[in-house]
């Protein structure tokens, strides 16, 4: 119940922790301690920094229960000093994203490798039609590697357990990807099976190509993560997910044409089976109209006669003016239409699935496997304070000289709006001063 509400509050309190460097008016200073919960004032060293024995503050937490509500969180995510907040916790992390993603990727390849070794040989044809030959062996190097993936998947799903385990809620929730995760450790199990087994069967062949289908697109998911190319995912995903609704709009239009040829050109290969009759106008619906192959009268007897030929050619014509020309029109509107809104929701999205991941990192450097040396060892060198910008959780910056590069430009221009040639346009800021 207090989550729906947090966010409205916190909006407030952010904004309160925005203000001037006391020794310089020309630089702005952040305070970081609403963010990690930690009482004191902007002007003062935060206490919690002096005990060699604490462990410093878990520092996700509160934007974790921010994701709970169900509306608001996006003003809270898109807010500066949350971002400037996520930059610098981003700086800290950054290796170890890196790292995992780079497991991710050598794991990858050594996948491809075995599903090319294991499913496209040169004994597929003896094994399968007839041939006297036997399928081709494994070598002990193809089941070393399989085995190598069997522990990658196993680690996988120990790993997405403790994430269900820690937010259950959440892990079905807010741009949650979790379950892609299920997807691909499937796939990689059932297809690895024939190098610590018997031979594969006629199934296991499209499962390996749809499964490396799929494996290979899970990189933008771990691209999507690093926030170089999240907005880029994020316009992606957001363009297809545009073009899928906008294909369930079409698909009455598409049924209507193809009953229409079927009926027309009965003799021609493409429309004589209603189930390839649709995916055939689907394909010309993208561009290949296939002219020729469609109203050649050598192939279609039917159009020999007037009474067929000039209705195909209306319809024809038409499908092309109303399908094709307008889907075109349609797709270039949607990739460009509210650019800007696709662009806040892509960063908003990114921003939701760092802080669940950091969040679990935390809660995994906090677990009782490990030993409280360690434990408040690995949470002080994963701490924002540890950035040269930060002391005492607090960051002072420029937001309009040029030189200072503490944050991003796109961040530091988020900032202008409470900055005006040294006069803050907020209220409580401007009591502060006069304080």
């Amino acid at each position: 119940m207090l989550a729906e509400y947090l966010p409205d509050v916190l909006r407030n309190e952010l904004d309160k922790c925005i203000g001037y460097n006391p020794e310089d008016s020309s630089q702005l200073q952040i305070d970081f301690k609403v963010l990690l919960q930690i009482e004191g004032d902007l002007n003062q060293s935060n206490k919690r920094t002096s005990g060699e024995d604490e462990i410093p503050p878990r520092e996700t937490e509160l934007l974790q229960s921010v994701l709970k509500a169900k509306d608001g969180y996006d003003a809270i995510l898109t807010h500066p000093v949350v971002e400037a907040f996520l930059h610098f916790k981003w700086l800290v992390v950054r290796k170890l994203f890196f790292l995992l993603r780079s497991v991710y990727f050598v794991l990858l390849l050594l996948y491809t490798i075995l599903m090319f070794r294991i499913y496209s040989n040169t004994c597929i044809d003896d094994y399968f039609f007839g041939g006297v030959g036997d399928f081709c062996p494994i070598t002990d190097l193809e089941t070393i590697g399989a085995l190598i993936l069997f522990g990658a998947v196993g680690f996988i799903i120990i790993s997405e357990f403790y994430k269900v385990y820690a937010d259950f809620s959440g892990y079905f929730s807010n741009g949650s990807t979790g379950y892609l995760w299920w997807i691909l450790c499937i796939g990689w199990a059932g297809t690895l099976i024939p190098a610590v087994g018997p031979p594969p069967l006629y199934y296991h062949y499209p499962v390996a190509a749809v499964s490396l289908i799929f494996s290979w697109l899970m990189t933008l998911s771990q691209l999507g993560r690093i926030p170089w190319f999240a907005t880029h995912v994020g316009l992606l995903v957001k363009v297809v997910q545009d073009f899928i609704r906008l294909l369930f709009t079409f698909l009455i239009v598409l049924i209507a044409f193809t009953v229409g040829f079927c009926i027309l050109l009965p003799d021609n290969s493409s429309f004589n089976n209603g189930s390839f009759a649709l995916f055939k106008a689907f394909m010309m619906m993208k561009g290949d109209i296939d002219y020729e192959g469609i109203l050649d009268k050598k192939t279609n007897n039917f159009l020999s006669f007037p009474e067929y030929s000039i209705p195909a050619h209306l319809i024809y014509t038409t499908f092309v003016i109303v399908v094709t020309m307008v889907l075109t029109g349609l797709l270039i509107g949607l990739a460009v239409k509210d650019i800007e809104e696709a662009l806040r929701k892509a960063k908003v999205n990114h921003s939701i699935r760092l802080i669940k991941e950091i969040g679990i990192f935390e809660s995994i450097i906090r677990s009782k496997v490990l030993t409280c040396w360690t434990s408040k060892w690995l949470c002080k060198w994963y701490s924002i304070e540890r950035t040269k910008a930060i002391k005492a959780y607090q960051l002072t910056f420029s937001p309009i000289h040029p030189d200072d590069t503490t944050l991003p430009e796109s961040i530091k221009t988020s900032f202008l709006p409470y900055y005006d040639n040294g006069v803050c346009q907020h209220q409580n800021h401007r009591r502060r001063l006069k304080m």
